[in-house]
């Protein structure tokens, strides 16, 4: 935990809601974070995911509450 807590200080976990045609942000994302939950949905993908702080930049139009 002490080694997963130091790499992952500015990061937090959010809840994003891709558009299907957004796949290569959730390949993206699969690439280069954790990913917690997938769910499809019809409005897209529900992805609970940790994200960096540049990630979160990158990721911040689909950001849900």
């Amino acid at each position: 935990q002490a080694i997963s807590a130091h790499i992952y200080k500015d990061s937090r976990i959010f809840k994003l809601m891709l558009p299907f045609d957004k796949g290569a942000i959730y390949e993206k994302l699969k690439l280069e974070t954790t990913i917690l939950e997938t769910t499809y949905t019809a409005d897209g993908m529900f992805v609970r995911t940790v994200l960096t702080p540049y990630l979160y930049n990158f990721c911040k139009p689909y950001i849900i509450r």
